[in-house]
């Protein structure tokens, strides 16, 4: 295709938007889901799903203006299948980053138009009732409040993978320190960050939790190690993280791992 004309204003949704942009916006959901709800609001995108043991909550929010064109039509959710399957992830790899894509709602198949480069395709979607109602994201109050770069603390989820499968997050007010800490059988290790090395200096309180390093892993894939990073985190309470990735919001959320008796 030479050239893409904008959306129709019909009742019906559909958008073009650059492969790069929805990359980065489903790029936070595939570590925990195979699919999921788009709600197509008058802002944007917007999604969030958990993972099928309920342990992770991931959400992305795209707002309107970072499309070259967005109409939500009637506006609602679809379910979009994204890692098997021929999914929305396997087809974007196709997909050149400064490629455009459109997107488009077939009101009669209610299957979804996708075009990008020389590709047409008719994309099944997903009865939205099969898919797991969104979760909330839980409303509690998280006393450490800490901010790293990207590339911080994915360094220190990686080192920790190293030694053990589970790591805390340790605030220390007494030394104004916040520690990701691994212990194994045999190795241990702890990566430090003092005022001086916290983004924008925050104090921590003193909280410290346990969590699954494999979970934690595979939802930093997608964090850019130039982004900032907001962690919050309580006693045997959810950590939540904040990020950026191009003009995706992105929001992780993961349960305490329970230590054995």
């Amino acid at each position: 295709m030479s050239q893409m004309e904008p959306p129709e204003q019909d009742g019906a949704f559909e958008a073009i938007v650059s492969a790069s942009t929805l990359k980065d916006f489903v790029a936070p959901l595939k570590p925990i889901v195979d699919e999921f709800r788009l709600q197509l609001t008058d802002d944007g995108f917007e999604a969030i799903a958990a993972d099928p043991a309920n342990v992770a909550i991931a959400s992305s929010t795209l707002e309107a203006d970072a499309f070259e064109s967005y109409h939500p039509g009637n506006g609602g959710e679809i379910g979009i299948p994204l890692t098997k399957d021929g999914g929305l992830a396997d087809i974007l790899g196709f997909a050149k980053a400064d490629d455009l894509v459109h997107l488009a709602l077939d009101t009669e198949t209610r299957g979804l138009d996708i075009e990008f480069d020389t590709v047409e395709m008719d994309f099944a979607l997903i009865d939205t009732g099969s898919i797991r109602a969104a979760p909330s994201i839980p409303d509690v109050d998280l006393a450490v409040d800490v901010t790293l770069t990207g590339e911080q603390y994915c360094r220190s989820i990686d080192l920790a993978d190293m030694v053990s499968d589970h790591v805390r997050f340790v605030g220390d007010p007494d030394n104004s320190q916040w520690i990701v800490r691994a212990e194994g059988d045999t190795d241990s290790v702890d990566d430090t960050y003092g005022r001086e090395d916290l983004v924008e200096g925050q104090v921590p309180d003193e909280h410290e939790t346990l969590l699954s390093v494999n979970y934690l892993k595979d939802m930093a894939k997608p964090i850019p190690k130039d982004a900032e990073v907001q962690i919050r985190h309580g006693t045997e309470l959810p950590v939540q993280w904040w990020y950026e990735i191009g003009d995706v919001e992105a929001t992780g959320v993961l349960a305490p791992r329970r230590q054995r008796q």
